[in-house]
């Protein structure tokens, strides 16, 4: 039994695992949204040191899946571009159409958009899957000045019925991902576990400023870890 859970966990916890169609069909079922607090702390800290009065342009979500996160932030950004590996996410995006955001293929690591032109980029849930270095250099390059990246997860922080806490089935499930599941999981899902704690973008050279925050969701009970970084107008 223990060989049997251990190959069926390695085969279904494979990043490629979100590129079918199945999946792609699933997430845009079950994936849960996100609460307004975090889109309000991320634009609070996009317009922070700002001198002019510009509406926000572009923002790119990086990872977008089939397109939670992505339809948020249309509220706020004159147009809106959320990038995907995978033809069935994006597919599944484009179910839900918002006439200022569209969907493209591409990477954390190529962004499809031109040099210079992005006020926000954001990861959501997905910060983990990327090659650090090749990403941030794509970050510097398509991020305007005084523009930003806001990179977040979350995970299960307690179990609730009708509203109260319920110990035992918490501590329950923290077994069951802690002990029995967790070394089957990819190496990158270790960043998730300890709540991207231990993720540092090169950015610390002073025309560029980072730091962490947390937001908590009480609808969900899901955590949320924030890291910021901008791009200081020099």
């Amino acid at each position: 039994m223990r060989l049997y859970l251990g190959k069926l966990l390695r085969k279904v916890t494979n990043k490629h695992l979100f590129a079918n169609q199945g999946h792609a069909e699933l997430y845009l079922k079950y994936r849960p949204t996100y609460p307004d607090s975090l889109i309000s702390r991320i634009i609070e800290y996009l317009h922070q040191g700002r001198v002019d009065n510009k509406p926000d342009g572009l923002a790119v979500d990086v990872g977008c899946g089939s397109g939670q996160f992505t339809r948020s932030l249309g509220q706020h950004f004159d147009r809106v571009i959320g990038v995907d590996v995978s033809e069935s996410q994006l597919a599944s995006a484009r179910l839900v159409p918002r006439s200022n955001i569209e969907y493209l293929s591409g990477s954390g690591e190529s962004i499809p958009v031109s040099n210079g032109s992005t006020d926000l980029i954001t990861c959501a849930m997905c910060i983990h899957w990327l090659d650090f270095p090749k990403f941030c250099d794509e970050v510097q390059r398509v991020l305007k000045p005084n523009g930003c990246i806001a990179a977040f997860g979350y995970e299960m922080q307690c179990c609730r019925v009708n509203g109260k806490k319920v110990e035992k089935i918490e501590e329950a499930y923290n077994k069951l991902i802690q002990e029995k599941t967790k070394p089957y999981w990819t190496p990158n899902r270790k960043h998730v576990f300890n709540g991207y704690a231990d993720i540092q973008l090169p950015f610390e050279n002073n025309k560029s400023r980072c730091h962490s925050t947390k937001v908590t969701s009480k609808t969900t009970q899901k955590n949320k870890r924030l890291l910021f970084c901008s791009n200081k107008e020099s």
